[in-house]
């Protein structure tokens, strides 16, 4: 029977768990299943949510996390940054033109770097698209085509500069 609010739904699931005493069991052995699985009866431990947050976001689990880094060499793909450097966890790289999100689809991970270096990729991709990818398209009025722009405008008036500088008055 579907509900109009999730008010309205939890109020029938207590009824139905104070009424039928049969509900009560089922649920009541489905907990305790749940929690035998948990160490020293805890609902929530640190590996519990550092599992959950890499399968829900990476679509991985630790142990390939782990498989990874070791094939790394155990430090970042890009320096030598070690896991647990800076107390941080390392970061699992991702393509963000395919997932442009923190939840990924798990096929376009490239590999673990450490939160600079994963930064910085970021910052890297972002200019890198920008500036070779909008002007091939026509779109060359972003901050990056500009900015090359203003470089290559600067390089070529300071040539132009230079070579005049360096000539004689005779010369000119």
């Amino acid at each position: 029977m579907p509900y109009n609010t999730l008010e309205k739904a939890r109020e029938h699931a207590k009824k139905r768990y104070a009424e039928n005493p049969e509900v009560r069991r089922k649920q009541q052995e489905a907990t305790a299943a749940w929690e035998a699985t948990l160490p020293a009866g805890k609902w929530y431990t640190p590996e519990y949510g550092r599992r959950k947050q890499l399968e829900r976001r990476h679509k991985i689990t630790p142990e390939q996390y782990d498989a990874q880094l070791h094939e790394q060499g155990d430090h970042c793909a890009l320096c030598p940054a070690k896991q647990g450097d800076d107390k941080r966890c390392m970061a699992v790289d991702h393509d963000h033109a395919c997932c442009d999100s923190e939840i990924t689809c798990g096929k376009c991970r490239r590999g673990i770097l450490c939160a600079d270096c994963n930064r910085q990729v970021g910052f890297l991709e972002l200019v890198l698209r920008d500036a070779l990818v909008f002007p091939m398209l026509g779109k060359d009025q972003s901050w990056t085509g500009r900015a090359l722009r203003y470089l290559i405008d600067w390089e070529h008036k300071h040539k132009i500069q230079k070579e005049t500088h360096g000539k004689t008055q005779s010369e000119r």
